[in-house]
């Protein structure tokens, strides 16, 4: 990667964000909120994306947590089933080929010919509403059809499309995901932007690691929020390795669970990192050279995300790039013989 591209805000346009969009459920509401931090377009052509994630949304809360999924289901009725459309979208989906292998797209294409061609028994209906009105109702069943296909789990294609979800990249599965974590945390807590749940559910089995790298992140975020600049790759190195090194020198209590929560051979590809980008010495840590090593090390274990083509995409850059930096501060910091910083 150039410099001049390293250095670009964003490669991804932003998308304008209507006002007073309301989708019929405090879980769904949030969960458009996120789509729309993602860069979902809300005209009428992207009306087939937004209905695939609310299928495959549904879909995946429905076969992980069905209590939730049934709870769901009630709170988002509006007193008419709508079965019909749900039956010609499984029959349509049940009649595609399984040696198919983009699934998400063959939901898009169902749910696109099924916006245009509604059936009658729910035209007219659809018909009297405004834009706006019109996607948060398709938006709103799809989530419905996705729960009851999971819950009725009778379904050829919606069994392949689950196996599906878990081949998908990082950036996919969080948005394929992201309903089940809403239910999941009921709520309870005020939201927070869509980058930080990504970064968020990024740590599932590391508590501590994940509870200070989101914390660190959201005051990053915040500060580079502030300067416009919280997609500025650059910033996030060098944010995440100050960081890092501040905890590491500051809170050595902190640092040693972080690194003993991880395991040896975590450990061991740390220091063999450390060594390899950084080095011990603080004269080698300037800021050009943290970039630059830092895009390398992306370029060369993350490849796909190097130039991100939508905002998920773009989220995923972020979060590894500010993960090896971080880390790559507590390394740095490490000078009291909590751990090596060879590989010994």
């Amino acid at each position: 990667m150039s410099s001049k591209t390293s250095r670009r805000s964003s490669s991804v346009p932003p998308v304008p964000k209507p006002s007073g969009v309301e989708f019929g459920h405090a879980a769904l509401n949030w969960l458009g909120l996120d789509l729309l931090d993602l860069g979902f377009p809300t005209s009428r052509e992207a009306w087939p994306r937004w209905t695939a994630v609310g299928y495959s949304c549904g879909l995946r809360l429905a076969t992980a947590e069905r209590p939730c999924a049934s709870q769901l289901l009630r709170g988002c009725a509006d007193g008419r089933q709508h079965h019909q459309p749900t039956q010609m979208a499984l029959c349509r989906m049940d009649g595609t080929p399984l040696a198919k292998t983009d699934r998400l797209n063959q939901l898009r294409i169902i749910f696109g010919s099924l916006i245009m061609d509604p059936p009658e028994a729910i035209r007219v209906e659809v018909a009297k509403l405004g834009a706006d009105k019109q996607l948060a109702w398709w938006f709103r069943h799809s989530v419905r059809w996705g729960l009851r296909s999971g819950l009725n789990a009778d379904s050829l294609f919606t069994g392949g499309l689950l196996a599906f979800f878990d081949k998908l990249p990082l950036n996919q599965r969080f948005i394929c995901d992201r309903l089940l974590r809403i239910m999941q945390t009921g709520l309870k807590r005020p939201r927070r932007t869509t980058l930080i749940e990504f970064f968020d559910y990024t740590y599932p089995t590391r508590p501590v690691e994940r509870t200070t790298i989101v914390k660190v992140a959201e005051k990053v975020l915040e500060e580079l929020s502030r300067l416009n600049r919280q997609f500025e790759p650059a910033d996030w190195i060098l944010c995440g390795f100050r960081e890092g090194l501040l905890l590491s020198t500051r809170n050595a209590p902190l640092r040693r669970k972080l690194f003993s929560e991880s395991t040896r051979e975590g450990m061991r590809t740390v220091w063999d990192l450390f060594v390899t980008h950084i080095g011990p010495d603080p004269a080698g840590w300037r800021p050009q050279r943290l970039v630059s090593e830092t895009l390398g090390w992306l370029q060369k274990v993350h490849p796909d995300v190097v130039e991100p083509n939508c905002r998920a995409v773009e989220f995923e850059r972020i979060r590894h790039l500010f993960d090896f930096a971080f880390w790559m501060g507590l390394a740095a910091g490490a000078n009291d013989g909590a751990a090596p910083v060879t590989s010994g």
